[in-house]
């Protein structure tokens, strides 16, 4: 629905012994927006593109392969050095790292996962034969044990690891 203003204006008509005449002329605007209100609309609409296209390239960034890679790396180096405030590891290697989902599960199939709680971290050293369990949350070392690897018959490898008595918790 269109709005018509009518709006007053004031037109000097004729000027005579000094004395200026005007006539009151009534002029109808028939506009849907003042200049003002197509003014904010343009800057309305500039604003919520510069937005969605943020968004986009921002998404469009956290979504990539390589993003995601640098996370998990970085994830993997605070890791590693919370850990190492806790107990010295091997310096030649990279652990390979997975997270703890099922801890009742793995308990049940080795005495190694006992104490572990969803959340944490088993690190493992392949080079040196180290598996570590750290709790995140607790802020602790789970367990510490070595590591053997069997080959079953699809030809991948399982970790076989065994509590060590001498593997020291920290509270």
């Amino acid at each position: 629905m269109i709005k018509e203003k009518t709006q007053t204006t004031r037109k000097k008509t004729s000027q005579e012994n000094g004395e200026e005449y005007f006539d009151d002329i009534q002029e109808k605007k028939s506009s849907r927006f003042s200049k003002k209100g197509k003014t904010r609309l343009i800057l309305s609409a500039l604003l919520a593109l510069v937005i969605v296209l943020g968004a986009w390239f921002v998404f469009q960034h956290v979504a990539s392969d390589e993003y995601k890679q640098k996370a998990a790396q970085k994830e993997v180096v605070e890791l590693i050095a919370k850990v190492r405030t806790k107990m010295i590891l091997p310096t030649n290697e990279e652990p390979a790292i997975f997270d703890i989902t099922d801890p009742a599960q793995l308990s049940a199939q080795q005495a190694f996962f006992s104490d572990a709680i969803q959340g944490d971290k088993l690190l493992v050293y392949s080079k040196t034969a180290k598996a570590i369990i750290y709790s995140p949350s607790r802020k602790l070392i789970v367990n510490v044990g070595p590591v053997t690897f069997d080959q079953d018959t699809a030809g991948t490898k399982v970790i076989e690891s065994t509590p060590t008595p001498s593997a020291e918790r920290e509270e």
